[in-house]
C-alpha cells in the first residue's frame, strides 16, 4: 500500500478537471496495490496450508484415497481441508477483484495520459507535464506512456 502523501499539484495551474482525474488515478492506485496485497498474502497462507497438510498427511501415511477418505472422519483434519478450500475460494475471488482493480486503474491511467497529450500538445507546458510525472512517479504512477 502507498505509504507517500499525495503530492501538491496546485503550483502547477492544472485545470480542476485534471486535477480531479489524477486525484481518482491516485485513489485507484492505492486500491489496486490494498487488492494485490490482500490477493498475494491470501495465496500465499493457502499454499502454506497445503504444504502443511500434504506433510501431515504424508507422515500419518495416507497419502493414499482410502487414507485421505479416512482423514474426513478426523475432525481436525476435515476443518483443515475445508478451510484451506474455502481460503482458495476466496483468493479466487480476490483475484477477481485485483484484475477489477487493475483494469480500472490502467483505464483511468490511459485516459489521463490522453487528456494531458491534448493538453500539452495545444499550449506546449511539457515542464508541468514534467514536473507532475515527477510527483506521481512517487506513488509508482506513469503518465508518460500508455502502455
Amino acid at each position: 500500500m502507498s505509504v507517500n502523501k499525495d503530492p501538491d499539484l496546485s503550483d502547477l495551474n492544472l485545470p480542476n478537471d485534471i486535477i480531479m482525474m489524477i486525484k481518482e488515478l491516485m485513489k485507484r492506485k492505492d486500491k489496486l496495490d490494498h487488492a494485490k496485497f490482500l490477493n498475494t498474502s491470501v495465496s500465499m497462507i493457502s499454499l502454506m496450508l497445503v504444504f502443511v497438510l500434504v506433510i501431515w498427511m504424508n507422515k500419518i501415511g495416507s497419502l493414499n484415497v482410502q487414507g485421505i477418505l479416512s482423514a474426513f472422519a478426523n475432525p481436525i483434519s476435515f476443518y483443515s481441508i475445508f478451510f484451506m478450500i474455502a481460503l482458495l475460494i476466496y483468493s479466487r475471488s480476490l483475484s477477481v477483484k485485483h484484475k477489477k482493480a487493475k483494469d480500472k486503474y490502467e483505464d483511468l491511467r490511459k485516459e489521463v495520459v490522453t487528456r494531458l497529450d491534448a493538453d500539452w500538445v495545444l499550449n506546449y507546458r511539457s515542464n508541468k507535464r514534467d514536473k507532475l510525472s515527477e510527483r506521481l512517479s512517487s506513488k509508482d504512477i506513469n503518465i508518460r506512456f500508455k502502455n
